[in-house]
């Protein structure tokens, strides 16, 4: 998947694409992206109230927060790491 760097540029074609000057796939083109994905930025424009829609942010696996007493147990459990065995 391309990455959209230019977000005025994408605010231009969604603009259009609403005003009916230009098509989906007109649009998908001049931004390097598949008809589908330019269905799902202008229906995600559509529910923000025509807000450009947000790309790249909140992805990823969320953090899990560590409370202290868990690092408290880590710190205190040995090392399960065997000695080293040297070779004769």
């Amino acid at each position: 998947m391309v990455k959209i760097k230019n977000k005025r540029e994408l605010k231009h074609y969604l603009q259009q694409h609403e005003q009916n000057k230009i098509t989906i796939k007109q649009a998908a083109n001049h931004l390097k992206i598949t008809p589908r994905r330019f269905k799902q930025l202008y229906a995600q424009y559509k529910t923000t109230n025509n807000t450009t829609p947000t790309i790249g942010k909140n992805l990823g696996r969320p953090k899990k927060q560590i409370t202290p007493e868990t690092v408290e147990i880590i710190k205190q459990a040995p090392s399960k790491r065997p000695p080293r065995r040297t070779i004769p």
